[in-house]
Order: C-alpha cells, then structure tokens, then sequence
C-alpha cells in the first residue's frame, strides 16, 4: 500500500484529527439522537502552506436522518481553536427557524473537555458566545428590478385595454 504524501502542515492537522477522535471517541452527547464528536480531517494533501489548515469540529449523530452540528474549529497551523457554547447554537438554530435537539447538559461536558484539551495541546481558545455578526446581520435585499418592470408591463396593458374599450364604446355610441 502506497503512503499518503502530505505538506507537513496537512499532515499535523491529519494527525491532529486521529488525536481528538481517540480522545472523543467514548464520550456521547445526548439529544434527540446521539452525537459523536469529530474534527475533520484535512481532504487534500496540501494546506496551502497553513491557509486552509481549518479543520471544523461537528457533532456526528450516530443515527442515520439527523444533521451534523458544527460547534468549532482548529487551526493547526495556528495553533487556535474556537468553540461555540450552548446558549450560541441555540441562538443560531433558532436563527435559521431549525430545532435544536441537544441536552444542554451533555453538551457542556462536551465544551468543558474539548477546551481543556486544546488548551492541553498548546492552542489558544476562543470563545464563540454569540453567533457570528455575518450570520445574524443578513443584509435585506432590495426588491430587483424585474417585478417592477413586469408590474409597469401590466399597467401599461392595462391601460392600452381601457383605451381600446374606450374606443370601442364610442364607435358603437356615436357611430352607429
């Protein structure tokens, strides 16, 4: 079996996901189904030199039908991490009009050992306490201008029809 050849940034944070799947491996979260922890690991063999070594730490279920819940992400080339608390996810699933179906107390033990083990592994945490402003501050579109050029089409028709009406009652009233 031919080896992988990785950059070896891609190959920290390869080996960095084998890590935090041995050490989250046991430890289940409860909600309307199980989830499992999981930092992806890298899908190309190159980081760009560490521009794309973010890795996103989800919440696997173990049941086929229940989205993944992305809680944080890694950077190994970096050496940072991020986590989302509780009350973040909730905001956010609330946000996107989705249920949020994990027990918050299960979730926090999650929180609790996965910032004391990046912490353990060198990496600087921060703390998502709110959602992201880009998530929260969606810009209102304005209206394109295709409905309004369709609704002058119709008041322009319309008005050629009361015309043509017009028209037509008078050469039956008045020349006949």
């Amino acid at each position: 079996m031919a080896s992988v050849k990785r950059t070896m940034i891609a190959q920290q944070a390869f080996d960095f996901a084998g890590l935090f799947t041995i050490q989250f491996s046991r430890l289940k979260i409860a909600g309307a189904c199980v989830r499992t922890p999981e930092l992806l690991a890298p899908e190309t063999d190159s980081t760009g030199g560490g521009k794309q070594a973010l890795q996103h730490i989800s919440l696997k279920p173990d049941v086929p039908g229940y989205p993944p819940v992305t809680v944080g992400s890694v950077n190994v080339a970096a050496k940072t991490g991020q986590l989302r608390t509780y009350a973040c996810l909730y905001k956010m699933a609330q946000q996107r009009s989705r249920p949020f179906d994990i027990e918050q107390q299960s979730y926090q033990q999650f929180f609790d050992s996965a910032r004391m083990f990046l912490g353990q592994q060198g990496f600087t945490v921060q703390i998502e306490l709110e959602p992201p402003t880009a998530f929260v501050e969606k810009p209102v579109r304005p209206p394109s201008g295709v409905p309004r050029v369709v609704m002058w089409l119709l008041i322009a028709g319309m008005s050629l029809a009361l015309i043509v009406a017009l028209l037509v009652a008078a050469y039956v009233k008045f020349l006949r």
